[in-house]
Parts: structure tokens; sequence; C-alpha cells
């Protein structure tokens, strides 16, 4: 007979268990409805941020989002452009522990999820008012970094890319600030600028899974010699064309 043992930290949830006992919803639509209760209050919550933080796609994250609405566990309303601020048209998305049933009162957990169409983004504040004023903030920040970043690096990157705005909002969702992109910015134009790493000066280079490192370089405290520099530059070359290798 097989033991199983749980070993259990401090870091932990309180959650309702009923979506992990429905027989008939798959392991993957469980799993994301509770890391998404599990989620404080204050997470930025978007398909985007919901895709930075898990090995799926974003088809993927959308898939499982309907079977969440199959079984109605996350219910859409979709308000006209007459019964909205923003003048167009919009999704609520209202997320809930229990399957929600017609005419049935349930308290709603205060997520947002946004839709990625031609409608207006929504999302959610801790009162459950569409929180359109972060959305707006956010569109900022995304902006104010990238034209820093092409002011920098002499680059023409759009921010509006939503592959930009993903990796941006995946190191804010973990506690990043907007100095500390430009930080990294110039961290890093300081170091490939004037040689053949300038190509590395990119959003998908430099807002990746190696942003903490790069935020945390410090400056040599002497010149480089013209050897040492070169063995740097091979370094940093081979691991950025191994990176490449794995992602495609």
């Amino acid at each position: 007979m097989a033991v199983i043992r749980v070993n259990k930290n401090k870091n932990y949830i309180t959650m309702s268990n009923y979506h992990l006992k429905e027989k008939q919803m798959s392991l993957k639509a469980k799993g994301l409805l509770s890391q998404m209760l599990s989620l404080p209050d204050n997470w930025d919550y978007s398909i985007q941020g919901l895709v930075a933080i898990n090995k799926e796609n974003e088809c993927s994250i959308k898939a499982t989002l309907d079977e969440l609405k199959r079984f109605k566990y996350l219910i859409v309303t979709k308000k006209l452009p007459n019964e909205t601020s923003s003048g167009r048209i919009e999704y609520i998305y209202d997320i809930y522990e229990k399957p929600k049933q017609e005419g049935e009162k349930q308290g709603v957990e205060n997520l947002g999820v946004e839709f990625l169409g031609v409608e207006n983004q929504v999302q959610y504040n801790n009162n459950n008012k569409i929180n359109n004023n972060k959305i707006l903030n956010n569109k900022e920040i995304y902006k104010e970094i990238v034209e820093y970043l092409n002011l920098k690096a002499n680059t023409n990157y759009k921010d509006k890319s939503s592959k930009t705005q993903s990796l941006i909002q995946a190191r804010l969702n973990e506690g990043f600030t907007k100095d500390d992109f430009k930080k990294v910015i110039d961290n890093k134009c300081s170091s490939w600028l004037d040689n053949e790493m300038n190509k590395y000066l990119r959003p998908e280079t430099l807002f990746g899974t190696k942003f903490e490192s790069y935020l945390n370089e410090k400056p040599t405290k002497r010149k480089e010699t013209a050897q040492e520099w070169e063995e740097r530059m091979e370094r940093e070359i081979k691991e950025m064309e191994e990176n490449e290798r794995k992602r495609n």
C-alpha cells in the first residue's frame, strides 16, 4: 500500500474546496480557479498577467476560462456603450467560489479578467467597481518605459505591443517599479550599446526572467582590458544564443 505524505509550510491560503469536488471539471480548470482565488486582492488580474505566471499560453488560458464559464464559476456580463462611462462595449467578469445559479445571490470574489479584443479592457478593484483608472495608469507606465528604452538605446519599440505589455506587467506584479525598469535600461545600455550586444537591448531580453539580475548589476570599479571585455562579450553572446535556442 502506498503512503502519501503532504508536507506543508507556512505559505498557505484558506479557500472553498467546492470546485475541487467537481468530477466533470478538468484539473486545469480547478487549478486556474484555485490560483485566482489565492492571489492577493490587489494583484493586477488580466489574461496576460495569468499567462505571465503560468506555463500555458494565452489560448490555453482563455480555453480554461471558457470551461469555468460553462460550470458557472465565471459569469460574463456585457455592458453596452450607453451603460459605460467610456462609451464603449465592456465585459464584466465575476468569479465565484461556488457555481452561480440563476437568481442566487452570492458574494463575488473581487477579481477581474481583462478582455483582449476590440472592446474596452475592464478590471475590478476591491469594491467591485470598474477600475478604468488603473488600466489607464498602467498604459501610461508601459508608454513611459518603452519611450525611455527607445531614447536610451535608439530603438523604435511600440508600447502597445501585447508581448511587451505582458513582460512589463509581469515584473510590476512581482513588485518592481518604474524606476527599476529605467535602471535596468541604463545598466544594459552602458554595457551593450556600443558593441555587438546592442541587438539585445529589447523588451524581450531586458524585461524577461533576468530582470532582477540586470537590476542589481554593479558598475566595474576599474576599466576592463580589451581581453576582459572580449571574454565578457563572448560569454554574454553565448548565453543569449542559448536562451534563443531554448525559446525556439
